[in-house]
């Protein structure tokens, strides 16, 4: 499987919106839930001197609106929530014996006498990371946070939810979103509610192979313990990818990835009739994405769309603008 090689599709970053876009932000020192997730708090085209109300998310949110709008029909632009899970009992297991003990021996055990960390779910401190994230979300964008109207329908709460198999994401995503969507969404219009619906995807795991806790656990124990959570279609019982021998190289993890971007993309621009409008209305409908992953996953997504290499802590989330477009007659291939 080669890295990235598509013959009609690209997606880059747009700099210049997150201070983890700028290189003069340091990744060991940036407080994401201090500065409102990163954004930077600039002017848009589409401002008006009417919008000295508006929070610096909701005019960012019309602005991207705005993009999407005037593009042509092969191009489109979308926010990505990149989630890294909370603190796993893996985490705390790899702190305690040092990489080479447990990349070597530990790793390969289903956990020792203080702990299980096969498919590892979160600590408590874990749960407290997902929470800071959650916290930081309705502060800085839930538009009912404060029972403010939607300007214009103008929101960046993400729109549709995409999240890997294992147990720590699970959890993660629930306690970073459950509580955005649960404002007064009853009293809007059917087509402007939202719901927490995350889509369970395979290929957005961790780097696999070896350690027990990147082997998921079976569908019937997700569905039990997630059952507000879809399960894309194919996805098998039992994990038939994990194997106990062979530990996924860079180049297939980073290959993976790349399927699974496009998988997304092309899934939530299935529903379109093709017409101008519908196209527009589909572009605005899928504009805000979330991914609850892995740090690993999470750096093969930042080298496969351009960005800049920035390590996310755990519980954390990195918004990223980017731009994808469609070729018919193109070939592009990432050296």
């Amino acid at each position: 499987m080669r890295p990235l090689e598509m013959d009609d599709l690209s997606i880059s970053t747009l700099c210049g919106y997150f201070r983890q876009d700028e290189t003069s932000t340091d990744p060991d020192t940036f407080e994401y839930e201090t500065c409102h997730l990163g954004l930077i708090d600039r002017s848009y085209s589409t401002d008006s001197e009417e919008d000295a109300y508006m929070r610096a998310w909701d005019r960012f949110a019309r602005y991207v609106n705005h993009l999407n709008d005037t593009a042509r029909e092969d191009v489109e632009y979308k926010v990505l929530y990149l989630g890294r899970h909370g603190e796993g009992w893996h985490n705390v297991a790899l702190e305690k014996y040092g990489d080479k003990a447990w990349d070597n021996y530990w790793s390969l055990l289903e956990g020792d006498e203080s702990s299980n960390w096969s498919d590892a779910l979160l600590t408590p401190a874990g749960r407290d990371q997902a929470l800071t994230a959650s916290k930081c979300f309705q502060v800085s964008i839930n538009p009912y946070l404060h029972q403010e109207k939607l300007y214009d329908g103008v929101t960046a709460t993400p729109q549709h939810f995409y999240v890997s198999p294992l147990a720590r994401c699970l959890e993660t995503a629930r306690v970073q979103f459950a509580q955005v969507h649960l404002g007064n969404e009853a009293s809007l219009p059917q087509n402007r509610q939202f719901q927490f619906r995350p889509t369970v995807k395979e290929m957005l795991r961790e780097e696999n192979g070896c350690h027990t806790c990147d082997r998921r656990s079976s569908r019937t124990w997700i569905e039990q313990h997630y059952p507000e959570y879809v399960i894309e279609p194919g996805f098998a019982e039992e994990d038939k990818l994990w194997s106990a021998n062979v530990r996924e190289s860079w180049d297939r993890h980073r290959g993976r990835v790349v399927m699974v971007l496009r998988d997304i993309f092309e899934e939530l621009r299935s529903g379109s009739d093709g017409s101008p409008e519908d196209v527009r209305r589909g572009k605005r409908e899928t504009a805000f994405i979330s991914m609850t992953t892995h740090s690993g996953t999470i750096d093969r997504i930042l080298e496969v769309i351009g960005h800049r290499v920035f390590p996310v802590r755990p519980g954390g989330i990195l918004p990223v603008l980017v731009k994808i477009e469609r070729y018919k007659d193109r070939r592009v291939v990432d050296s």
